[in-house]
C-alpha cells in the first residue's frame, strides 16, 4: 500500500516536470515567434515588452508550482518512509 502510494507520487512529480518542460518549449517558440512579429512590424515594441513580460512571469509561477509540487511529494514520501519503519 506504502510502496504504491509512494510510486503514484513519483509519477505525479515526473508528470510535474514533463508539464513545466514542455511550456518552456512552447515559450521559446513563442519567443521565436515574436521576434519574427516584432522584426516585420506586425507588433510594437511596446506589446512585445508587454507579451515578453507575461511570458516570463508564467515561466516563474510553473516554477515555483513544480518546486512546490516537488517538495510535497518528498513530503509525503518521507512520512511513507516512517509509517513503513
Amino acid at each position: 500500500m506504502i510502496s504504491k502510494r509512494i510510486a503514484k507520487l513519483g509519477a505525479a512529480c515526473a508528470f510535474s516536470a514533463l508539464i513545466v518542460a514542455s511550456s518552456h518549449a512552447r515559450a521559446d517558440d513563442n519567443s521565436a515567434l515574436l521576434d519574427v512579429l516584432k522584426a516585420k512590424g506586425a507588433i510594437t515594441q511596446a506589446e512585445y515588452d508587454q507579451i515578453k513580460a507575461r511570458q516570463q512571469a508564467e515561466a516563474k509561477d510553473s516554477t515555483q508550482k513544480l518546486q512546490a509540487a516537488e517538495a510535497k511529494a518528498r513530503e509525503a514520501e518521507a512520512k511513507a518512509h516512517e509509517a513503513q519503519a
